[in-house]
């Protein structure tokens, strides 16, 4: 043979699975693919997404590494009267999905750039970091102070 002849691999990730042994198993592969077969893109969708994240094959069990709210979507769109009645599309599935697990960067020092904000200008409402928002001691109280205006200065929340 000269040439190799070009092959073409095709396959459904959705019925991608370990192989069977075992007496029965035909039976049993056979009956699984045709339950796990959907016509609805969004059970679709959901189904590879609970695999990819390391759920069962055809299980709606909650997955430990993924939040409560992405475990809520996700059983939403596979439990039964799910898929396209439960979200308009498959795109509206998936921006359910992404929205609320978006990571939403800290907010940083607008003088110091590099530095994470855990302040805030009571004054002017602008990020300070720990060098623009120092401490200073008034008799034996102790308060941050802002470095750009003298204002006073509050801890942003959920951040320490």
């Amino acid at each position: 043979m000269a040439q190799w002849p070009a092959f073409r691999l095709r396959w459904n990730p959705l019925n991608f699975r370990p192989p069977y042994c075992g007496t029965g198993s035909e039976v049993t592969r056979l009956a699984e693919e045709a339950e796990m077969h959907t016509d609805d893109p969004v059970v679709a969708l959901a189904r590879l997404i609970h695999e990819l994240l390391g759920g069962r094959s055809g299980g709606t069990t909650a997955l430990a590494s993924c939040s409560d709210h992405l475990n809520t979507i996700l059983r939403r769109a596979l439990s039964p009267g799910g898929g396209l009645l439960a979200f308009p599309s498959a795109v509206e599935f998936w921006r359910a999905l992404f929205d609320e697990n978006r990571a939403v960067p800290p907010t940083v020092c607008r003088k110091h750039t590099d530095q994470i904000a855990y302040y805030t200008c009571t004054d002017t409402g602008r990020p300070l970091c720990e060098g623009c928002a120092t401490e200073r001691k008034f008799g034996g109280t102790s308060v941050r102070v802002c470095e750009h205006c003298g204002g006073t200065v509050s801890e942003v929340p959920g951040e320490s």
